[in-house]
C-alpha cells in the first residue's frame, strides 16, 4: 500500500494521496507508536510540503494535524522528545510564502500545542515561542539546520537506537500577513490568560481552539520567557 502511495503521489494525485494518507494513520491508531512504519510514511507527505502549489502545501498541514492527533492519542507519546522534535520539522521550514499555507501552518502549529496540553510549559522554547515569531514576524529563526529545499531524512542511529526522522530547513525570509499576524495576537492572549472571569463583563472570541492546560504557570515563567512575550 505504502509503494502504491508513492507512486500515485508522484503521478500528480497528491491531493487524493494525502487523505488516503491520513486515513491510513487513523486505522493504524497506536500501532503508529512503535516500530518503524512512521519512516516508511513519512516520503509520503514530504512531497506536499515540497510542491509548489499553495492548495497541495495547505492540504499537506492538514494530513500533518492527522498525524498530531494520532500521536496525541497517548499523552506520553505526544510530548515524548523525540516526538516533538519530528512533528516540528514542518513547522520550521520556510515554506509559507503565500496567506493561506502560512495561515494553515499557524492553525495546524497551533492545534500542536493544544494537544501537547501542560506539556506546553515544558517545550515552550521549542514550540510555542516559534510559533508566536512565525505568526508576529513572518519567519522562524534557523536552529542548526543546513540551508536548502526542505527534505525529509533519517539520521544514523547509534547502535540498538531507533531512527529518527527529520526534516532539514532554508534560511528564513520573512513573509508577513495581517491576518496570521491576528491569529498570533489571539495566540499570545491564550497562553498568558485564563480568561474574564466575571461573566458581566464582555467575553473575548477567538477564532483558534482554546487550550486545555495554562502554559505560563506563573510569574517565575513568565520573566524567564518575557522576551517572547513582549
Amino acid at each position: 500500500l505504502i509503494a502504491e502511495m508513492k507512486k500515485v503521489m508522484n503521478n500528480k494525485n497528491e491531493v487524493h494521496i494525502m487523505t488516503t494518507w491520513s486515513l491510513y494513520v487513523r486505522l493504524l491508531g497506536k500501532l503508529l507508536h512503535h516500530g518503524s512504519l512512521i519512516n516508511l510514511l513519512l516520503p509520503i507527505v514530504e512531497q506536499g510540503f515540497k510542491n509548489q502549489s499553495p492548495a497541495i502545501k495547505c492540504h499537506a498541514y492538514t494530513t500533518w494535524r492527522t498525524l498530531i492527533d494520532n500521536f496525541a492519542l497517548n499523552s506520553e507519546i505526544v510530548r515524548d522528545h523525540k516526538r516533538v522534535k519530528l512533528l516540528m520539522q514542518v513547522f520550521r521550514i520556510n515554506n509559507a510564502k503565500v496567506e493561506p499555507v502560512a495561515l494553515e501552518k499557524m492553525r495546524v502549529w497551533w492545534h500542536f500545542i493544544v494537544q501537547l496540553r501542560e506539556a506546553a510549559s515544558v517545550y515552550f522554547e521549542q514550540v510555542c515561542q516559534p510559533m508566536l515569531q512565525f505568526s508576529i514576524n513572518g519567519a522562524v529563526a534557523p536552529t542548526g539546520t543546513t540551508p536548502g529545499k526542505p527534505q525529509f531524512g533519517v539520521r544514523t542511529p547509534k547502535p540498538g537506537a531507533p531512527p529518527t526522522p527529520q526534516m532539514s530547513s532554508s534560511l528564513p525570509t520573512p513573509y508577513v500577513f495581517p491576518s496570521v499576524q491576528r491569529q498570533g495576537a489571539e495566540a499570545l492572549a491564550l497562553l498568558l490568560g485564563k480568561g474574564i472571569e466575571d461573566r458581566s463583563l464582555p467575553q473575548p472570541t477567538f477564532t483558534l481552539e482554546l487550550l486545555h492546560a495554562e502554559v505560563v504557570t506563573g510569574v517565575t515563567f513568565f520573566l524567564k520567557h518575557s522576551s517572547a512575550f513582549i
